[in-house]
């Protein structure tokens, strides 16, 4: 019997007030008595008027189960482990409730980075992060982040890492990402499994900087699938999560269909990317076959070994995947120049308002360390569809708020959970050394715990840290109070970003179409910021331009680089987006296979040769199975010959090409023949049809008369009368196998008729035995006893009932012909 896989319920827990750790205060009128919360979490002192959301239930029995190393399947680690925050009461974002295609891959957009492999470390989390990122940025540019890096600079040993050798979550990866610790080069940092120290950590450059990430909902059940889908179109893969089954892996994953259904209670343990949709993929594909159709296309990071070339479908009645989810997003390192924070280790809880009210007040004070210009800041929010005003104060003390009130504000509504930069409306020019503060009010649509806090938790952050005069909070913005003075080291998660001065320009831009048929006339825009004066484009085909919003007109089918320099007087800057244009023509589909032959199981590479610039590509390989990537592999379970096509489709429009009977897969033969007919007079021509299964490429006919043949289907001529044993022995790539028919082909000539009596006389009544004395190869016989009694048996007995001399005949026939032998007085009765 099948084991049932297992998966988490999406149980939405009913928040209750937690008791924190002498954390914060919130001094809801003057006058009004402050109270402490206890920093262990001890019930016994009394906080009034601060909650604390409770910890994720799973990340609680995560901490109580956990042992020295993560279970391994296939020879991996799983490395995934549940939030310290609890992110199940995420509800669908307005406005997502969109129709979308049937089947969707980023595979064939070239919007995902090749499949690594993870080894025997358990860093499941750091591929999957990059495999959002990097697939974010595509077809731009396709990076290769270090996840290597990711996992050295969280871990225990590092100055600013978590309290984890190994293992880690979403949360994890934003903390390290948002504080600029990364993204770096593979190259600079290349990835071994058994590293546990990058020497470089602090000196490496940082390619990107990454100011979004979004958390989105968990699925609210199989069919709940528009947010992840709508992100996967708009930004490209999807982090999230699923459970391996543990031990009961098999019985969960199909090597054959390489698909994977969990439909039981466990949390999540392994770390994916979804790359895309199925809504039709067979449930009976399954090992254990889910209620309907459907599948999620996911990238995994156990090498190209596993799966579909590291790929493989995950079918949308599991109970884990898109439960934690999120979408990592970056901009060019050009965008802001400086980081102003006190959470290098990020979200760690969130708080509120004991009467578990929607808004709550947090701010943070900073000091500029040089003249700079303010032009952005960050926050967390900790629910879907969170309202935000900011205001920036400058020259403040001991109080994130002056008298003379802000000198900037901007409000806006959230729709995702997760990690957001707002940029400024205006520029807020600051002094070296002037304070300065981000104040923030944030209201969720109905969670009670609205404002992000890093803070020290046993056995997960225990590095955070914090000074006093760092991080306040507020019920109305009034009055405020300093954490520090209640909760030792925790910090409100808001960080501010600047430049310096007056900066050169970072050049950005978008064209429209970027893709068509030719000709094709694109128009492009400028989206270049730090004021450029002069331009200067670079179309990839030859030609160039020097106005801000060019038109070009791309006259030949191809795939165009396209580069733009901007220019001011502080300095230039160049950015190019690698096949940014590709014009087309009809595709002409053609293909290739290796090999095209062979025994089961038969392994086929086939190899797109299509002309015209393909986007798209559809295999039908014969067998029921499909493919939708341009070189996809294969295999054959079952011997035959199979037809196969493809499909090949542009913005131009579609071709096929079928190849009839290309694919030839066979096992060991087995020999079976016919003949006609098996038997007849000489000379008897005989057809002998072969029968064999298995496909044979060789055959060997041995007739029995000394003769032989090599013939599929021989005419054989027997000269002589004889019985004759026929074999055959047929042979193929996989073996060879032979059968015998014993006496099957009787060849005969025409009968001479012999036979004798005994006894021949005596009293009656006489019992006489006569035996036939015949040649030639009788088929009947034919006796005539004289007395009026006949037979047709070969050796009869008859008996003479009356006295009488008797005359004998006997007639005997094959297929030759037939003969008579008679004996005149032959048997004599006496009374």
């Amino acid at each position: 019997m099948t084991k049932k896989c297992n998966t988490k319920n999406n149980l939405n827990v009913k928040k209750r007030v937690v008791i924190l750790s002498g954390l914060l205060v919130l001094l809801l009128s003057i006058g009004s008595s402050i109270a402490i919360a206890d920093t262990n979490l001890s019930d016994n002192n009394k906080v009034s008027q601060l909650a604390f959301a409770p910890k994720n239930p799973d990340f609680v029995k995560y901490q109580q189960e956990k042992i020295s190393s993560q279970p391994s399947i296939n020879g991996h680690k799983t490395g995934l482990f549940p939030t310290i925050v609890d992110l199940s009461h995420l509800r669908t974002v307005s406005g997502s409730t969109v129709s979308y295609p049937a089947r969707y891959d980023l595979r064939t957009l070239n919007k995902v980075t090749p499949v690594k492999d993870q080894g025997k470390a358990g860093t499941c989390w750091t591929f999957a992060t990059y495999g959002s990122l990097e697939s974010y940025l595509m077809p731009g540019k396709s990076w290769d982040f270090s996840e290597n890096n990711l996992k050295n600079v969280l871990s225990s040993d590092a100055p600013e890492g978590f309290d984890y050798s190994d293992g880690g979550n979403i949360l994890m990866s934003t903390a390290y990402l948002a504080r600029w610790s990364g993204p770096v080069k593979e190259s600079n940092d290349p990835y071994s499994d058994s590293s546990v120290y990058s020497s470089d950590e602090l000196r490496l450059p940082v390619y990107q900087h990454v100011q979004n990430v979004l958390v989105l909902p968990g699925r609210q059940g199989s069919k709940d699938n528009n947010e992840i889908k709508s992100a996967i179109e708009k930004y490209g893969a999807v982090d999230t999560g699923i459970y391996t089954g543990g031990d009961d892996f098999d019985d969960c994953y199909s090597n054959d269909t390489n698909s994977f259904y969990y439909d039981g209670s466990s949390y999540s343990d392994h770390a994916v990317t979804i790359v895309g949709w199925d809504d039709s993929y067979d449930k009976n594909n399954f090992t254990h076959v889910p209620p309907g159709n459907g599948a999620f296309i996911v990238k995994n990071s156990w090498g190209t070994g596993f799966g579909e070339n590291g790929y493989f479908y995950v079918s949308y009645y599991d109970s884990n995947i898109g439960n934690t989810n999120a979408v990592f997003t970056a901009e060019n390192t050009d965008n802001y120049k400086n980081i102003y924070q006190y959470d290098p280790l990020g979200w760690v809880t969130d708080c509120g308002k004991e009467d578990t009210s929607t808004t709550l007040w947090g701010a943070n004070i900073f000091t500029a360390k040089s003249d700079e210009v303010l032009k952005a800041v960050s926050f967390y929010t900790t629910d879907s569809n969170c309202k935000y005003i900011l205001y920036i104060y400058t020259d403040v003390s001991s109080s994130p708020v002056t008298q003379a009130g802000p000198v900037i504000s901007k409000s806006g509504k959230i729709p995702y959970a997760g990690y957001h930069t707002i940029p400024l409306d205006s520029k807020v020019n600051l002094k070296a050394g002037q304070k300065f503060s981000v104040v923030l009010k944030l209201t969720t649509s109905g969670y009670g715990y609205p404002i992000a806090l890093e803070m020290p938790s046993s056995g997960y952050s225990s590095k955070a840290t914090a000074n006093a005069g760092e991080s306040f909070i507020s019920s109305d913005g009034q009055t405020w109070g300093d954490i520090t003075t209640y909760a030792t080291d925790a910090n409100v998660c808001i960080k501010a970003f600047t430049t310096t001065g007056s900066t050169s320009p970072v050049a950005d831009f978008s064209a429209n179409p970027t893709s068509g048929n030719a000709p094709l006339k694109v128009t492009f825009a400028d989206k270049s910021t730090g004021s450029p004066t002069s331009w200067k484009w670079d179309f990839g085909d030859g030609s160039k331009s020097y106005v801000q919003n060019p038109t070009h007109k791309y006259s030949k089918a191809g795939v165009y680089t396209v580069s733009l320099t901007a220019k001011n007087t502080k300095g230039s800057n160049t950015v190019t987006k690698k096949g940014y244009i590709k014009v087309v023509t009809k595709p002409v589909a053609a293909f290739s296979a290796s090999p095209t032959s062979g025994k089961t199981p038969l392994k086929v590479t086939f190899t797109d040769k299509s002309t015209g610039t393909p986007t798209s590509w559809f295999w039908n390989f014969g067998d029921g199975s499909k493919s939708y990537l341009q070189n996809p592999t294969h295999k054959y379970s079952k011997a035959g010959t199979y037809t196969v096509s493809l499909i090949v489709k542009n913005a131009a429009g579609r071709n096929s090409v079928t190849k009839t009977k290309y694919i030839k897969v066979i096992t060991k033969p087995v020999a079976a023949f016919s003949a006609s007919p098996t038997s007849g007079k000489t000379p008897l021509k005989v057809t002998f049809t072969d029968k064999s299964t298995g496909t044979p490429a060789a055959w060997k006919w041995d007739f029995g008369d000394g003769s032989k043949s090599y013939h599929q289907n021989p005419v054989h001529k027997y000269s002589k009368a004889g019985t004759y044993t026929v074999s055959l022995t047929v042979k193929n790539a996989a073996g060879r196998n032979s059968v015998t028919k014993t006496k099957y082909i009787k060849v005969v000539t025409k009968p001479v008729a012999a036979f004798s009596a005994s006894p021949t006389s005596g009293k009656s009544p006489l019992n006489v035995k006569f035996t036939d004395k015949s040649t030639g190869t009788l088929a009947a016989w034919k006796w005539d006893f004289g007395d009026g009694s006949k037979s047709f048996a070969k050796n009869p007995v008859h008996k003479y009932s009356k006295a009488g001399t008797y005359t004998v005949s006997l007639t005997v026939k094959n297929t030759a012909g037939i003969n008579t032998k008679t004996i005149s007085g032959y048997i004599t009765v006496k009374k």
